[in-house]
């Protein structure tokens, strides 16, 4: 999921292909029309932005996407790792009870 997760798509008028962030092969079977596909490539901007922003009204056509106006998002997704994440969490369960979490 990690390798897809900037892919996810998070329009429910999508297939589940996309919804899934499917590429090759596995996406080939999505069948979407070429229009839910336009606006689909056009949405990646906003999937790569990890916050929203608040400030900006979301009610953008397909034309706002593809001329990249002011909070459609950004170019490229940021960095992500999610062992580091984990790591840095204050407090981590242990999945044996009986042995205590250590470094």
């Amino acid at each position: 999921m990690m390798h897809r997760l900037f892919t996810l798509s998070f329009d429910p008028y999508h297939c589940v292909e996309l919804r899934w962030g499917a590429s090759g092969e596995e996406r080939e079977i999505c069948p979407d029309s070429n229009p839910k596909l336009k606006w689909y490539e056009a949405e990646q901007r906003l999937r790569n932005q990890s916050d929203r922003t608040y400030d900006i009204q979301m009610g953008f056509d397909l034309d706002d996407l593809n001329r990249h106006v002011k909070g459609t998002g950004i170019d490229q997704p940021p960095p992500i790792d999610i062992e580091a994440l984990i790591d840095s969490m204050p407090y981590q369960v242990p999945l044996n009870p009986m042995k205590p979490v250590g470094r």
